[in-house]
């Protein structure tokens, strides 16, 4: 092939891989995904929509500087009207890091890959005075409750106060009280603490469960994120620290 031809075929190869095309199909590709997932209204800005996505979502508020920077940057490359037209072409590192973003914001990692921890169950018939011991020795606080192998409910020291609180009221002994088994509690306290969701589920929707309920304590993972099925792993309160870092580190 002549000089001339391999030109000619640069050319026309431009236009759809070029860093300036990359560039903006990242960008599209950002706009439609923030847009469908929080609702965003066509007429809404990208930037006025990185905003309020960055209000909703963790993960797109550790971005949202990068985002505006790549909003006017957008606006530079491109001459405006009915047919873009490139006008420079950006580095190649920023191309990458905006396909990189792209890309972890629609597929972020997955909690059973990355932060959730195997759960320490309690069967329902275990003693409240059992469940305290075992909070003392391992020093975890939440433990999903199963009858059977399946998640009913989920045991913390918070509960279990407010429960020996209400029993002395009551004239309750102490000793009695953490007799009772486990279920009495828990079954009280459905939704109230915990959630439920299959193990599919991605860390940045963990994180803004996390951020929209601060009673939250722990995400519980299940097949189909549904009571009645077998605990595959959890993810507390206390791992959300993890995953601020961990996306920080990826994004």
């Amino acid at each position: 092939m002549s000089g001339a031809d391999q030109r000619e075929g640069q050319r026309k190869e431009r236009p759809d891989t070029g860093p300036a095309r990359r560039f903006i199909r990242a960008y599209n590709v950002t706009d439609a995904f923030l847009r469908k997932k929080y609702g965003i209204e066509l007429h809404v800005g990208f930037s006025e929509a990185v905003r309020r996505c960055a209000k909703l979502s963790p993960a797109v508020a550790a971005v949202s500087a990068k985002l505006q920077d790549y909003a006017r940057l957008r606006n530079a490359i491109v001459h405006g009207g009915d047919r873009e037209e490139i006008i420079a072409e950006p580095h190649l590192d920023v191309v990458e890091d905006f396909e990189h973003i792209a890309e972890l914001l629609q597929r972020p990692p997955l909690c059973m890959e990355t932060v959730a921890k195997r759960p320490l169950c309690l069967d329902v018939g275990t003693a409240l005075k059992e469940a305290v011991m075992k909070i003392e020795r391992t020093g975890f606080s939440n433990f999903p409750v199963t009858e059977q192998g399946k998640l009913v409910g989920m045991i913390y020291p918070k509960l279990i106060v407010e429960g020996l609180a209400v029993a002395l009221a009551r004239g309750v002994e102490a000793e009695a009280f953490l007799s009772r088994p486990v279920e009495e509690l828990c079954r009280r306290d459905m939704g109230r603490s915990f959630a439920v969701c299959d193990t599919g589920t991605d860390v940045t929707a963990v994180l803004e469960l996390f951020e929209r309920n601060k009673k939250l304590l722990a995400v519980v993972l299940t097949r189909d994120g549904k009571i009645g099925q077998r605990p595959e792993g959890i993810v507390t309160v206390a791992d959300t620290l993890e995953i601020n870092n961990m996306l920080e580190a990826y994004l």
